[in-house]
């Protein structure tokens, strides 16, 4: 059943290759443009302030 699933999202990943790849490169883009700006250590601090207190029970 969970195969079956899996195998249901990658062939929809299969038809729609351009869009995903598109929307991968304009992440990686925005990613960029916010390190180069500074904004991306900022968002990077506040996300460790709020799991500061958090604990992975490995």
């Amino acid at each position: 059943m969970e195969a079956g699933k899996a195998m249901g999202v990658f062939t929809w990943v299969k038809d729609h290759y351009q869009w995903v790849m598109r929307a991968g490169g304009g992440m990686v883009i925005a990613t960029g443009l916010l390190m180069g700006t500074g904004i991306w250590s900022y968002f990077i601090s506040q996300m460790q302030s709020w799991t500061a207190g958090c604990n992975i029970g490995i």
